[in-house]
């Protein structure tokens, strides 16, 4: 129809915009309404999301919600969430022999025994087909406390027992054994191993000298009269580097004992950690002195731990995937550079400044009680330097809008700094750094003297959290907290909004449309 017009409003409500159409022609009127959001490149679903380098906490720092890591876990008190530390590389097993725990005749080998002399265990093995090994596990159990620890090595056979070519070791630690059950601690070899199939090997678990007829070590097997491994046989005896030492068959109806052995296994632990309140929980393949009070561990070797045993009803948790892609950063790079392109900045002794879209070919400084205001996205070649009193804060008229700040080198905060959105809840300031360990050894985000941050990215590199240091949200390769450090989650913080012209997020998306009124 000739003489039609038609007005359209646009309302935005987060990260969708509502688009209202009035269109007129003559004694018609049609009204629509559509929804519009734009797909979030970034989305922070953890207070601590962490990659293969671990966290390590240390002196009262704490995480107030759920933290992933795709590594270990050390030290770190967690409250209102749950810890969950996925496997660096899941081990592939070359060779074992397990059996169900409902099985008949289950039994144990009992040896590092003073009365009689039997300190060691060994058991014989041949692989089927080429393979290299770097890891292994015996079920083990410990009768006391005493036990120090041992190494577990494989050797060569002669004649039937152990020889004295040592092919690899691996630390058996005490900590690594429980009193309560049996458990199959993951020991990494110190070495790759490339044995050959046929032959036979065995592997030692040498103990030190025994001083205690209390305390001994079990080994997990089943009885002599029930189905054993077909390709080896269980000893018990001595161990020697000279001569192989004296071995003969288990003084009992035990059969072969229990072991793995693995290749290209990475396996993450949780160690004296703590989960406060139900129904939160501990998920990992091995926990070592932890609690997760009115919670669960789910596990498949614990020692020390509250609960005192593993719901082994759950597999291994998956490895958690990167947040930021290589689009992402060349989209924030791109808006950067769309604005203002300057040498270094330097605001200093009570200055101010604001900055729009902006590249700085160089270092942005904020020091001694200087505010930098941003109405759009920074993208630094250098470094982020803030001490005494800076601030760097989305400018208050930007209401809702988040914004990201990226770094070519390392973020350094130190002295009652504060990164701040814009004062309305759902504003955050992005601050990334594309800084890797290596270059950056120090840390690619560094927070010290309670400087506070909203949400921290440091994807390739490490995030450290000194005295009294905030933050709401953490990615990182790995993490060190101490003194009081504290990372508390923001749930907004899911439910970004940056701005890109990347292929993840510069389109919009039709939600939902309707015809409101003819």
């Amino acid at each position: 129809m000739t003489n039609a017009t038609a007005n359209a409003t646009v309302l935005t409500v987060g990260d969708s915009q509502i688009v209202t159409s009035m269109g007129l022609s003559g004694t018609y009127q049609r009204l629509t309404k559509a929804i519009f959001t734009r797909p979030r490149s970034v989305a922070m679903l953890y207070a601590m999301q962490v990659g293969t380098s671990s966290i390590e906490s240390y002196n009262n720092a704490n995480v107030i919600g759920d933290v992933y890591v795709n590594g270990s876990v050390s030290g770190l008190n967690v409250t209102g969430g749950s810890i969950i530390a996925s496997n660096k590389a899941d081990p592939v097993i070359v060779e074992s022999y397990q059996v169900s725990s409902t099985s008949p005749g289950m039994t144990s080998v009992q040896f590092w025994k003073k009365t009689p002399s039997t300190p060691d265990l060994a058991q014989s093995f041949r692989i089927s087909s080429a393979s290299p090994i770097n890891a292994l596990s015996l079920s083990l159990k410990k009768i006391s406390g005493s036990w120090s620890g041992g190494v577990v090595k494989i050797v060569n056979d002669n004649n039937g027992n152990p020889g004295t070519t040592v092919y690899a070791t691996a630390t058996l630690s005490s900590g690594s054994v429980s009193t309560s059950a049996f458990g199959d601690p993951y020991l990494p070899l110190n070495t790759t191993i490339n044995l050959t199939p046929g032959v036979t090997y065995w592997i030692v678990a040498d103990m030190p000298t025994q001083s205690s007829n209390s305390a001994y070590l079990m080994a997990e097997a089943v009885s002599s009269t029930t189905s054993n491994y077909a390709n080896g046989v269980v000893k018990v005896g001595s161990w020697s580097s000279s001569n192989g030492g004296t071995w003969s068959l288990p003084p009992s109806t035990a059969g072969d004992i229990f072991f793995k052995l693995f290749y290209n296994g990475q396996i993450s632990t949780v160690t004296d950690s703590v989960v406060q309140g139900s129904p939160y929980f501990i998920w990992a393949r091995e926990i070592y002195s932890s609690n997760a009070s009115n919670g669960k561990i789910y596990c498949q070797n614990s020692v020390s731990t509250t609960p005192v045993s593993c719901d082994d009803s759950r597999p291994d948790p998956a490895i958690a995937g990167e947040v930021i892609t290589t689009n992402d950063y060349t989209s924030w790079e791109s808006l950067a550079t769309s604005g203002t392109t300057t040498s270094s900045i330097t605001v200093t002794d009570s200055n101010s400044r604001t900055l729009g879209n902006t590249k700085i070919n160089g270092n942005l400084n904020i020091y001694n009680n200087s505010q930098v205001y941003i109405t759009g996205n920074l993208w630094i070649t250098g470094n982020l330097n803030m001490a005494n009193n800076a601030v760097l804060q989305i400018d208050p008229s930007q209401g809702a809008k988040d914004l990201v700040v990226l770094v070519n080198g390392s973020i350094n905060l130190d002295n009652n700094v504060n990164v701040l959105g814009s004062g309305n809840s759902e504003s955050f300031i992005l601050l990334v750094s594309k800084c890797n360990m290596t270059s950056c050894p120090s840390g690619s985000i560094v927070l010290t003297n309670n400087a506070n941050a909203g949400a921290m990215i440091a994807q390739n590199g490490k995030v450290n959290m000194y005295n009294n240091a905030t933050a709401k949200s953490v990615v990182a390769k790995g993490v060190t907290m101490t003194n009081n450090a504290n990372v508390t989650y923001d749930s907004k913080l899911q439910y970004f909004s940056l701005e890109s012209t990347g292929s993840t997020s510069s389109l919009w998306s039709i939600d939902s449309w309707q015809e409101v009124a003819e």
